[in-house]
């Protein structure tokens, strides 16, 4: 079987390859007799002494497999020549019919044939593990190879290509690929220490060729095994992308909480009282009375049964005080807040159409809203009260 494992460098394509190496050695069962590698920096003294056999994983030479490839395309042609050759050597007569007979016989088992001239010997049985693939099969073909390739499985040869690129090796070799992974680039991790790869069917990247994606863990006794970039490792998607991101939310967090914070403490503090503060017209051109000065009336902050507080709606350029449907125009009111030395404590502008006053009055002000209440039944509005409230101010 063919293998090819692709990938940019540092993003763990030969990882993968001596992961599996080291799978390999360390299991009880070994499938194959040897493995062959010519990975750089491999370490086959480490690697045998896992496996606790001699000479299990060996170095290799492409030269050493090339020889047994050309020997095995030679046979291979002889044996076709052969076949195709028909030379009569005794002529049998069964009524005037001559019967062709082959000149040498053909060879019945052809894969036996090959073992006993040695053909593959030391690679029966065998993993064949070649980096850097595209400086053997490069991007022209070649006759014997893609004979080794379509026949290597008859010796249980099975074959590891790594390269960089696809593009680097011809299509025609590529065509023998039945597993592809592909090494995502480091950027692409979630985690530094783990490598991703996308195992597809064969060569081509077609999405329905995709059989899944597998991640292997950065372990150090693979990592012992050989020396490469895999041992340092790119940043990851975690590094370079998500930490920064996650610390720009958290410092957000923090900046919106420290914000909502200081900002119901500043509503939860009592307001500064708003000395004479005029009502809020609702016109497209308010207009602002002057107001008249404030008498002088010492009011108790902290006592509000003296100084009680009083809602006041206002429509345009009329008000009314909460429980009592009666009316009070603009100039009534700036005389109440001034008889009565009335503090606005909160102005309230959400509703569109109301504004809602909170006033701190002198508590003789609810005499006067219960004598409206009780004696002004027919009227809703009530303008230039001056002279009805001047005899009930406590002074």
């Amino acid at each position: 079987m063919v293998y090819l494992i692709i990938g940019v460098p540092g993003s763990g394509k030969t990882y993968k390859a001596v992961y599996d190496v080291y799978k390999e050695i360390t299991s009880e069962k070994k499938k194959y007799k040897h493995i062959y590698t010519n990975i750089n920096g491999f370490n086959y003294d480490k690697a045998n002494e896992v496996a606790q056999i001699q000479d299990y994983v060996k170095p290799f030479e492409f030269h050493d497999l090339n020889t047994h490839i050309m020997d095995e395309y030679e046979f291979f042609t002889a044996q076709k020549e052969k076949k195709s050759r028909k030379i009569p050597k005794i002529a049998l007569k069964t009524d005037d019919v001559q019967s062709p007979v082959l000149e040498e016989e053909s060879i019945i088992d052809y894969d036996e044939a090959c073992k006993q001239k040695g053909i593959y010997a030391p690679f029966f049985d065998s993993l064949i593990i070649i980096d850097e693939c595209h400086l053997y099969f490069e991007d022209k073909t070649d006759e014997p190879k893609i004979r080794f390739l379509s026949y290597h499985r008859h010796f249980n040869i099975d074959i590891v290509l790594i390269t960089q690129g696809k593009n680097l090796i011809h299509k025609k070799y590529l065509s023998f690929v039945e597993s592809m992974y592909k090494a995502l680039p480091g950027a692409k991790r979630i985690f530094s220490t783990r490598f991703r790869y996308r195992h597809y069917a064969s060569y081509q990247e077609y999405s329905q060729n995709i059989i899944g994606t597998i991640s292997i863990s950065l372990e150090p006794k693979v990592s012992e095994l050989y020396n490469s970039g895999a041992n340092k490792i790119s940043p990851s998607m975690l590094k370079k992308f998500l930490l920064p991101l996650i610390g720009l939310l958290f410092l957000t967090f923090l900046g919106y909480k420290n914000f909502i914070s200081e900002r119901y403490s500043n509503q939860t503090q009592e307001p500064q009282p708003v000395q004479n503060a005029p009502i809020e017209q609702q016109t497209s051109q308010p207009t602002e009375p002057q107001q008249p000065k404030q008498k002088e009336v010492n009011l108790d902050e902290k006592d509000t049964s003296k100084n009680p507080f009083f809602a006041v709606r206002c429509f345009r350029k009329s008000c009314n005080f909460k429980g009592i449907d009666y009316s009070f125009d603009e100039n009534t009111m700036y005389k109440f807040i001034n008889a009565f030395n009335c503090k606005v404590i909160i102005p309230d502008n959400t509703d569109p159409l109301f504004t809602l006053y909170v006033l701190r009055c002198h508590k003789d002000l609810q005499k006067v809203i219960d004598l409206y209440s009780k004696n002004s039944t027919s009227s809703r509005t009530v303008q230039n009260e001056e002279t009805s409230l001047n005899p009930i101010v406590s002074k």
